[in-house]
């Protein structure tokens, strides 16, 4: 029997068991490649698509760089989209309005309605607001939205201040009624803060609080002046201590508030997940549920950042704050006369989060750190940096090279005793070990551990004392005043001397100052603080206008200041950075492409510092001298003689030099940097001259 089932393909069937089914075999086949064909098509379109979008954006093939005639042009074009608009539909020609004020004025000529006349009020106000450079207003309108990010960027690349300041305004004013209520809304807010916030700084008293080691978790280290906390994986060998966190990675502080209005300023830059605030004697140390966590009970209160999200907590009230971005330094009044703890930008003094119930207790200042590092800010240190009263710890010491003419009483005679003053002083003779030990305990305390006069566990018993005289008093009676290690001692003290001779000498010679990074040179993976003086990196493109300037490949800034005859000194905040560059370089550096040529103090145009891990070296022209580095700076100093073509760097911290390069300068010199991981600032040096 014959078979009539078909045997083509599914979904086919023939007419008659004699009939072909080749030719349906061959349609589906047909159909399924046209599928195939019309989809790889598509996304090869899609991808084309992608790549040409990226390479506009990324190169500026057949485009002309962006101006400040090109942003005009920009303006005049987007007014003239606005011919027809109701509130520009009588003017005539735009040149007429190539100002604010010419356009305010022609919109209160024609009657138009809006709140131009306040505008017109507040523009000589906003002109100079927005015309400083960096700008903190401009950046809260960029924050605002009011000002749109392009913009904002774009007009730093406008060297002519006034069109600059028009490239801003102009844009707000033709934005609509609401842009421009906002406006001066935020001029209003800025206002209030530059009356409010120094007017606190006079009532408050400023102070610079000392991490206690005994409290810290096991994964925190402290750094050497106690001012500065880091998460590290491996526990440190901390002994065992009542007051010691168990659970949570927790430090708080020596001091204890309980009267007054205090102030200080915590760094919080190389952080992603930290916590600051201040708790009770009593916040529980060995509680494993989150209510262990600094904030997360009633005996503490806290700011805290966790990724790129803020909120403000005491116990089970939490208050998130998605609207701030970026914090770098936050600052801390305790308050106990009015019963507020309040919590700002330090950077553009605006106030975050105010706890109005503050109890009337010993309270005292506390941080957690999850990641990185966070940094104590020394306020108080640069508030009191004087030349005079250093010099006076340098002429002290010239007492102690002839202890043997110092008088003793009788205790010391009777003991025999008598040659080791630095027990005792009379009133005519002030004690240089005890001011010394007790001033920088950073320099002091470690060089003591390192030449064997104490012991690590004595140096632990120390940082139980609260008082950093009654600290140095310790150390000298118990620990060095022995008529055996005298010697070493007085040696210590007087090397101490003359590196802080030196470098006070150099100070007192060089014009301090506070550089300002250049956006327009700024690669696109690097962002720049509102302030202009912290670069960090960036896993996003940043937004930054076309300018040959800028380098495209290499993550380097350089600053606006530019040096040619003189001396100056500047400090860079390293803390926390595990690759940097430091230095300064001519104008011609190279900036585009993948040469080594565009890298800072590879080539014959720039010296640098370079950081690298755990490795030091200065390079010049390609070549790189390792540098022995003892104990890794928080601030690197950057001092330099330009008539005498040497550049120099220090480990500000220590005041110790790390590498000077000696050479002949013949151009404008500026200040640059590079940063590969996490952040680096321009510390604000207190007594920067205004002329450098």
């Amino acid at each position: 029997m014959q078979d009539t089932r078909c045997h083509c393909k599914d979904g086919f069937q023939r007419a008659a068991p004699s009939d072909p089914c080749m030719e349906a075999e061959e349609k589906a086949e047909v159909a399924g490649a046209i599928v195939v064909a019309v989809i790889g098509a598509a996304i090869f379109l899609v991808a084309t698509l992608d790549l040409l979008l990226y390479c506009h954006k990324r190169f500026p093939w057949g485009r002309n760089p962006v101006t400040s005639e090109n942003i005009a042009l920009n303006n005049e074009e987007r007014l003239n989209g606005l011919r027809n608009n109701s509130v520009c539909s009588n003017i005539s020609s735009h040149n007429e309005m190539n100002s604010t004020e010419d356009f305010i004025g022609k919109m209160i000529a024609q009657g138009r309605e809006g709140n131009w006349r306040d505008v017109e009020r507040e523009l000589p106000e906003l002109r100079e607001w927005i015309g400083k450079t960096p700008s903190l207003f401009l950046h809260e309108l960029k924050r605002r939205n009011v000002v749109k990010e392009e913009e904002y960027w774009r007009a730093f690349t406008i060297p002519d201040a006034a069109k600059r300041v028009d490239s801003i305004l102009l844009p707000v004013m033709i934005r609509g009624e609401g842009k421009r209520r906002e406006l001066l809304e935020t001029l209003e807010q800025q206002r209030s803060r530059e009356r409010h916030f120094p007017d606190m700084l006079k009532k408050s008293l400023l102070c610079s609080p000392t991490l206690n080691p005994n409290s810290a978790h096991r994964q925190l280290q402290m750094s050497a002046d106690l001012s500065t906390v880091t998460w590290k994986k491996e526990e440190q060998p901390y002994s065992d201590h009542g007051e010691r966190f168990k659970q949570w990675e927790i430090v708080l502080c020596f001091e204890n508030f309980s009267s007054g209005d205090h102030y200080w300023e915590v760094d919080v830059r190389a952080s992603r997940n930290c916590s600051i605030g201040v708790a009770r004697g009593s916040i529980p140390r060995n509680r494993q549920e989150k209510s262990g966590r600094l904030g997360w009970n009633e005996q503490s209160w806290a700011f805290i950042q966790w990724d790129s999200n803020y909120s403000a907590r005491h116990g089970d009230r939490c208050i998130n704050y998605p609207e701030i971005k970026h914090l770098q330094r936050v600052g801390v009044r305790l308050d106990f006369n009015t019963g507020k703890l309040a919590f700002y930008n330090a950077i553009t003094m605006e106030l975050l989060h105010s706890f109005d119930d503050i109890p009337s207790e010993p309270l005292c200042p506390a941080m957690q750190v999850n990641s990185g590092s966070v940094a104590i800010y020394e306020a108080q240190s640069l508030k009191n940096l004087n030349v005079d009263e250093s010099r006076e710890d340098i002429r002290i010491c010239d007492h102690f090279a002839n202890s043997g003419d110092h008088r003793t009483n009788n205790t010391d005679a009777k003991t025999g005793d008598s040659e080791d003053e630095l027990l005792r002083t009379t009133t005519e003779e002030p004690l240089v070990a005890r001011e010394l030990i007790g001033r920088i305990p950073a320099l002091l305390h470690r060089e003591l551990l390192v030449q064997g006069l104490i012991t690590q566990s004595e140096l632990s018993e120390v940082y139980s004392i609260p008082s950093a005289s009654a600290r140095a008093d310790f150390i000298i009676s118990r620990l060095v005043c022995k008529k055996k290690k005298k010697p070493q001692l007085q040696k210590i003290l007087c090397e101490y001397r003359e590196k802080q001779e030196a470098f006070l000498k150099m100070r007192r010679e060089s014009s301090t100052c506070s550089p300002t990074l250049n956006p327009n040179t700024a690669h696109r993976n690097l962002q720049i603080s509102a302030d202009f003086k912290t670069v960090r990196t960036s896993t996003h493109t940043q937004p930054y206008p076309y300018n040959s300037d800028r380098f495209d490949h290499y993550q380097v800034v350089i600053c606006s200041e530019k040096f040619v005859f003189g001396r100056h000194y500047w400090e860079v905040d390293v803390r926390g950075c595990e690759k940097f560059v430091i230095g300064v370089t001519y104008d011609s550096i190279p900036r585009k492409g993948y040469d080594k040529a565009c890298k800072i103090g590879f080539n014959e145009v720039s010296w640098s510092l370079k950081k690298w891990g755990n490795a030091y070296k200065a390079v010049h022209n390609e070549t790189e001298t390792k540098l022995t580095v003892r104990d890794a700076p928080k601030r690197v100093g950057v001092h330099l003689d330009w008539e005498a073509g040497v550049l120099s760097f220090y480990s500000a911290d220590s005041m110790s030099l790390l590498h000077r390069f000696q050479g002949k300068f013949d151009r404008e010199l500026y200040p640059a940097m590079a940063v590969l991981r996490r952040s680096l600032s321009i510390w604000p040096l207190m007594y920067a001259d205004a002329r450098c």
